[in-house]
């Protein structure tokens, strides 16, 4: 569900499909669709399908100065051993690069609900990827933090306190710079 436009002005979407309520299907895969031509495209193509993400839910994307797109997303591996993944793609090759952990077990894909957005990225002024998601302690959700600004992932910061009680609890994360380059969530 995101809208990236490069440098030259192409636009490329970002999203997961959902062939049939409840989005659940080990099948859905992370998509990217670039546009036919720069300014307003007049149709779009899906781009290096043989190598999207395969059972995921929600992505995130943003793009750096390079014209590379970094791309978060929650997959879905067990009820117990959901994962928050990352990987670039490249605009000038339109190819997939390498998948990574982020975290390697977020907890219960099935507290996940139809429109719920895991995953949030931002970029930087370096150009460096630093995400907010959702993790599930067994017990509740709640809003992480980490940056790959050192060439790896750094630990795990929790951001939100603690405090949700009955149905309240961390829906949507998001992460963004302000313009003193200090990250707001």
């Amino acid at each position: 569900k995101q809208v990236i436009r490069t440098s030259a002005n192409v636009a490329y979407l970002i999203a997961s499909n959902c062939d049939s309520y409840p989005c659940t299907a080990n099948t859905q895969t992370v998509r990217v669709y670039k546009g036919n031509q720069s300014g307003v495209p007049t149709s779009f193509a899906r781009q290096d399908s043989a190598h999207e993400p395969v059972n995921t839910g929600c992505a995130c994307a943003a793009v750096d100065g390079s014209d590379t797109i970094h791309i978060v997303w929650q997959e879905r591996q067990a009820a117990a051993n959901t994962k928050v993944r990352y990987n670039t793609y490249n605009t000038g090759t339109d190819l997939w690069g390498t998948a990574e952990d982020i975290d390697g077990n977020v907890g219960a894909a099935e507290d996940i609900g139809q429109g719920d957005q895991w995953v949030s990225v931002a970029l930087d002024s370096s150009g460096k990827p630093h995400v907010a998601y959702i993790y599930h302690d067994g017990t509740r959700r709640h809003i992480a933090y980490r940056n790959r600004v050192s060439g790896t992932w750094t630990a795990l910061t929790q951001i939100d306190d603690n405090t949700y009680t009955g149905n309240r609890k961390a829906w949507h994360p998001c992460i963004a710079f302000d313009s003193a380059g200090r990250r707001v969530f």
